[in-house]
């Protein structure tokens, strides 16, 4: 009546689940926020929500777990390690501060969970969807990952733990099952993630063209070309 109709992506984040009632989280789990952060984006799902069943708006919120890439601050562990390790084989540094390395998180590429935002606005009915790769990993797992790209085995000797970046928290997020095998990232909708350990499915069935499938650990594969990227900056920097 007014024009093209309006599909509108709204923002959600894992941090809305804080203190984890339910392990792990799906679209209908509890949430219960323990930071500002976590409480101000509860808001803006919700109220996108209500405006979705009160005025029957194409209205969806993607509760995004971690996802990265090269573009990352250095404030933000990932962008850290890949940073410091690529200025250690250069011999631009010859350590990185962190803190607990036994934390997990759920690491997703943040351009595949851009093009999961764009196929949660081409479905028929909006709808809330949480956006995962289905892994966790530890930042030990990231370290093995990076510094096996520089060719160092045993990176204990690079690395300080400092209790200035240790945090008193962590979300769990859903483990990898079934038919979500294949897939670089995973897109799960309401009813569909079994936490009893039965098979998933992945919502919506689509898959794009140009997602890799069976090519490797998805984990290990974006750490890579980001490591790639940030040693390219670093001797840049150098020269």
């Amino acid at each position: 009546e007014y024009g093209k109709p309006i599909k509108f992506y709204q923002a959600s984040s894992s941090e809305m689940f804080g203190r984890m009632v339910e392990d792990p989280s799906n679209e209908n789990s509890p949430f219960y926020p323990r930071s500002p952060y976590g409480v101000s984006k509860l808001y803006g799902h919700w109220i996108t929500k209500n405006y979705r069943e009160s005025y029957n708006m194409f209205n969806c919120s993607g509760i995004l777990f971690n996802h990265e890439s090269e573009r990352r601050g250095h404030e933000f562990v990932t962008r850290k390690i890949s940073d410091g390790v690529a200025r250690i084989k250069l011999g631009l540094s010859d350590s990185i501060s962190l803190g607990n390395l036994e934390a997990k998180r759920d690491w997703g590429c943040a351009k595949n969970y851009v093009r999961a935002m764009w196929l949660m606005l081409q479905q028929d009915k909006p709808d809330d969807y949480v956006i995962a790769s289905g892994e966790s990993h530890s930042i030990k797992d990231f370290l093995d990952v990076a510094f096996e790209y520089i060719g160092i085995d045993d990176w204990s000797s690079y690395i300080k733990q400092d209790p200035r970046f240790m945090r008193v928290k962590s979300i769990s997020v859903p483990e990898k099952k079934g038919n979500l095998q294949n897939l670089y990232y995973f897109i799960y909708h309401p009813g569909v993630l079994d936490q009893n350990g039965g098979d998933t499915e992945v919502y919506p069935t689509k898959k794009p063209d140009h997602v890799p499938s069976g090519e490797g650990d998805a984990f290990d594969q974006h750490i890579l070309e980001t490591m790639n990227f940030h040693q390219v900056q670093a001797e840049r920097g150098k020269q």
